[in-house]
């Protein structure tokens, strides 16, 4: 075993507040089928959103915070079952995207590929992302389907205050239709879609709610979606490998016996399983980089169509499983929420690392196998390798608010204070087995390749208190802070033999404590009632954990622990409406300070060199987002989405291969999205709408490389700049719905990730993005 390699043993990869209000562009009215009002009187009627983002209801204009709500509309107009699409319809938020259930969440530029989640996943009120970094909770992130959703709300900035760690770099928020009393609803749909050059899938998705009581009401969603594979294996010849399913259960029950107690029950369940990931091969530059020669000029492009190589089965299965009961009692003199959930987020995959190199141009293939150096097994072999993760879950979450009308000395004040424990065990079991190549998916080879197995418990406890101060009628003060105190514990086991050594080894455990103060303080000022200015500080952090510890003797100055990275957010905004709200401006300038930042890093000590988690350097990120709409007429709307960010390293470090000035990985320095969206009436009580996107994306680089892996895996690369366009159109009433979508209607083969080396036959490899999909759905609600 490499030293050092605990956090992945073959080194590879898987594959291997401006508040935003995204809507449709124009008023709610658009949709009615009764006879439409004036423009002046429509942009009157602009949707007002009620969310919960700040853990009380709110009117998303006046939020003091960087906030995003994509409505339930939206989602269902545009086609978005996912956060990969509906991330172009946010500021700031971009995806490193790696398979179906494997992706980074980045949010204002806050990546330097560490272990540890930097942007928080809540699920109504459940949260649902690993806490720990020693679990790769940067990449394993829940991602429900968005179906029968109320709205998705992405909060841009640190939200330790009111969620804890891991929303260091900001928050997403699912928020759910819950049972609704005294009416029977209901809704089906089904669609497929084809991808070019690919194949073709269905879907099947439907909801019902069932009033029991006066009191009581039930909710039941389900749902069922194919996912079409596009990719071959160049190696075996299988068409379309990536293809994939996601399907889903949701239920729920609402009990109000009276209008001051409600109580909530909600269990839900989604299995994700894919076949493949979007990796492809890419010419790479794997002999050159052995060879200390350049990179090819045409070391991205691909090196059979699209196509990727391997002599295995590859799949990915990301199952989620959450329960909540939620008691929301009024008091009168404030309000009381009592929240407890328990969850399992998981993450599987099966990946040939059959190319991953040991020492510069030997793999552990040519290592091991036959006629290699240590030629364990006598023939050709291959590397087969598996990554289990499950987190459970579980959080006791108590806070009282004040009712409106409280005031203090005369000044209205809106206040929350709570309480919460968290408890998560996350369990790790990574295998690596070797295979005779001429069965590949056959049983493993003796000695058994063994492996390793971690288990991490991690306990916080956490206070935390918000308020806002309205000292006029027009300027308020919103201020609050948080303390936490975590425990965590790590623990490696290794299972003979050949990459984990010769007997079973249970490693040293660690422990850690540590306690951390987040705050934030936002003033705002309403300059009349469709204009707000604000002002926003806040900081943020991400916990450090005890060290992995390698196996072997270790050196008096190996590190056994990382620390927190923090951040510190500055932020200015201004939203408002012109001409009677027939045109809406958000726009916010931020300035982050990233101090300490965890990062995958080599460590040199007295006994040698070990690739683990750390801390290494500091960075800036800066940057305006907008978002713009404007209702040209009751028919016609346009909306301007997008950021630049300009996000850099402010100091350098040799180990982690990063220097001052260097762009953070996998951000874009300019991203743009544009909206056009029309409706007409058609016959009868049918309308007709056709709407499209256009997003460009700009440049960005790939992760950083630290000099000692430069030998094996070269220097970090640039990404060109691409252009992605989708469209809709369809009928629609009251009851039914008829559309057709495309997405990547130019059928763009614009690369996401790469990596130089590492796959199967020497090539490199990388995420592109899926070719053009046209898609249909009908869909009746009642």
């Amino acid at each position: 075993m490499k030293a050092g390699s605990a956090r992945n043993v073959l080194n590879t990869t898987v594959a291997c507040g401006a508040l935003t209000l995204v809507g449709l562009g124009f008023a709610p009215t658009a949709f009615a089928t009764e006879a439409q009002p004036s423009a002046a009187d429509q942009s009157n009627n602009r949707e007002e959103i009620v969310v919960t983002a700040n853990k009380r209801e709110e009117i998303l204009h006046n939020v003091a915070n960087s906030i995003t709500a994509v409505t339930g509309r939206s989602l269902e107009y545009r086609a978005m079952s996912d956060f990969k699409d509906f991330a172009a319809q946010v500021p700031g938020l971009q995806l490193q995207q790696i398979s179906a259930g494997t992706n980074r969440l980045i949010v204002r530029g806050e990546n330097a590929g560490g272990g540890g989640a930097l942007v928080g996943t809540v699920l109504d009120e459940i949260p649902l992302n690993f806490s720990t970094g020693n679990a790769n909770g940067s990449t394993t992130t829940t991602n429900p389907d968005t179906y029968d959703m109320q709205r998705v709300e992405v909060l841009r900035g640190p939200q330790g205050t009111l969620y804890g760690a891991a929303a260091e770099g900001g928050l997403i928020k699912y928020v759910t239709n819950k049972p609704v009393l005294g009416a029977w609803q209901g809704g089906i749909e089904a669609g497929g879609s084809t991808v070019s050059h690919g194949e073709a899938a269905g879907s099947i998705k439907g909801f019902i709610n069932i009033p029991v009581s006066d009191t009581l009401a039930l909710r039941a969603t389900g749902y069922y979606e194919g996912l079409p594979g596009w990719k071959d294996n160049f190696v075996t010849g299988q068409k379309n490998i990536n293809h994939g399913r996601r399907s889903g259960l949701r239920l729920s029950a609402l009990w109000q016996p009276s209008t001051d107690l409600k109580v909530t029950l909600q269990g839900s369940m989604q299995q994700l399983h894919d076949s493949g990931s979007s990796y492809v091969d890419l010419v790479g530059a794997q002999k050159q980089i052995v060879a200390g020669l350049p990179a090819p000029a045409n070391q991205q492009a691909l090196a059979h169509g699209l196509s990727f190589s391997t002599p295995l089965q590859l799949f990915e299965d990301a199952p989620t499983y959450y329960a909540y009961l939620q008691v929301d009692y009024d008091a009168h003199f404030a309000k009381i929420t009592s929240i407890t959930s328990h969850g399992i987020v998981g993450n599987s995959t099966r990946s040939d690392t059959s190319g991953a190199q040991v020492v510069p141009g030997i793999t552990y293939p040519n290592f091991f196998g036959a006629g290699g150096p240590v030629p364990i097994y006598k023939v050709p072999i291959l590397t087969d390798s598996r990554n289990p993760f499950r987190l459970y879950k579980t959080t006791q979450e108590l806070r009282i608010s004040s009712e409106p009308g409280f005031a203090i000395a005369g000044l209205p004040v809106d206040w929350q204070f709570g309480g919460m424990i968290t408890r998560e065990i996350t369990h790790w079991n990574q295998s690596a087995n070797f295979t005779a190549a001429s069965d590949p998916n056959g049983p493993q080879l003796n000695p058994p390749a063994g492996n390793a197995q971690l288990d991490a418990p991690y306990f916080e406890k956490a206070g935390f208190a918000d308020a806002t101060v309205h000292f006029t009628p027009k300027f308020d003060l919103e201020f609050g802070g948080r303390y936490s105190n975590i425990v965590q514990t790590s623990q490696i086991k290794l299972h003979c033999c050949v990459v984990f050594g010769p007997a079973d080894t249970t490693l040293q455990a660690l422990r850690i404590s540590q306690n951390t103060t987040t705050w934030s303080v936002a003033p705002r000022y309403h300059v009349s009632a469709d204009t707000l200015l604000y002002a926003r500080v806040a900081t943020g952090f991400r916990p450090g954990a005890p060290q992995l510890i390698p196996p072997g003797p270790l050196p008096v100055d190996f590190p056994l622990a990382y620390e927190p990275d923090h951040t510190t957010n500055y932020e200015v905004g201004l939203r408002t409406y012109l001409l009677d709200k027939a045109i809406s401006i958000d726009v916010a300038a931020y300035y982050i300070k990233w101090k300490n930042i965890q990062v995958i890093s080599n460590f040199v000590t007295s006994a040698g060199i070990f690739g683990l988690e750390g801390n290494a350097s500091d960075a800036k990120s800066e940057g305006i987002e907008w978002n713009l709409s404007w209702n040209a007429t009751r028919e016609l709307s346009f909306g301007l989405i997008g950021d630049v960010d300009n996000a850099r390293l402010t100091s350098s470090n040799d180990a982690f291969g990063g220097y001052k000035g260097d762009r953070l990985a996998y951000i874009p320095n300019f991203v743009n999205t544009f909206n056009v969206d029309y409706h007409h009436k058609a016959f009868g009580d049918y309308e007709g709408f056709i709407g499209g996107t256009w997003t460009h994306t700009g440049n960005l680089y790939t992760d950083f490389i630290s000099p000692t892996a430069a030998p094996i895996s070269g220097k970090r690369a640039q990404l060109p700049a691409y252009d992605t366009f989708s469209m809709q159109a369809g009928l629609r009433n009251g009851h039914f719905t008829y559309d057709v979508y495309v997405h990547n209607l130019s059928n763009s083969r614009a690369l996401l990730t790469y990596r130089a080396e590492g796959t199967y036959g020497g090539y490199g490899s990388g995420a592109v993005l899926q070719p053009r999909t046209i898609g249909f759905r009908i869909s009746y609600k009642y």
